[in-house]
């Protein structure tokens, strides 16, 4: 029964993902990008044309470093954490996915996937 019901919803992703299947297909050559962690990207960003360049991206999905400057003294903290907490946490956990950091998780969801759902999966 969930076998039946992932495939019915990679179908629909499918489906919906049609009108930006060239720019997915250029996504998902990247190392753990593929249609679930590309769709949510693309329908948060649209073309990547709408962005002068990749420093755009990154301020407006939050991953840009804030930074504390006093004249003096310059110092970077964590990222800003602005916009898209959903595609933000996807792209981060491909980041990990491709450092070798991901662990496996409870029914063998990835971490964003099981709270996605309602909560963590216990």
């Amino acid at each position: 029964m969930v076998e039946s019901n992932v495939e019915a919803l990679d179908e629909e992703l499918a489906r919906a993902a049609e009108p930006f299947a060239d720019v997915l297909t250029g996504l998902q050559t990247l190392p753990a990008i593929g249609p679930i962690t590309g769709a949510p990207y693309v329908a948060a960003l649209g073309t990547p044309e709408r962005f002068p360049d990749s420093s755009h991206v990154v301020s407006y999905l939050g991953l840009a470093v804030s930074t504390y400057d006093t004249g003096e003294r310059e110092r970077h903290g964590h990222i800003t954490k602005r916009g898209a907490a959903d595609v933000r946490g996807l792209l981060c956990e491909a980041a990990q996915h491709v450092d070798g950091r991901c662990s496996p998780q409870p029914h063998g969801l990835p971490f964003s996937l099981a709270w996605s759902v309602g909560g963590p999966l216990r």
